[in-house]
């Protein structure tokens, strides 16, 4: 999986499995991004701000990033845990 491809992790995570507070956050990044670049008014961007804090599984950010083209450099992928040694 390169990380400029953002659409490669829908190919390798289920929509099922869960996300964590770091794949929430990088999935706004991702959001704060196209409105910056004009991709999403304010209140698309406000809305969909929401529903990525208040995702529960990949399938629900798939969905609220689906219609917007992959940022080079901004990849949306699952972070590995913490290492416990």
């Amino acid at each position: 999986m390169q990380d400029g491809d953002s659409r490669a992790w829908r190919v390798v995570v289920l929509p099922h499995i869960r996300v964590s507070d770091v794949e929430r956050d990088r999935a706004s990044e991702i959001l704060r991004e196209h409105f910056a670049v004009g991709r999403l008014r304010d209140d698309e961007l406000m809305a969909r701000l929401d529903a990525a804090q208040t995702a529960r599984n990949w399938g629900d950010l798939h969905r609220i990033l689906a219609d917007l083209p992959p940022i080079p450099g901004m990849a949306l992928q699952p972070v590995p845990p913490p290492h416990q040694g």
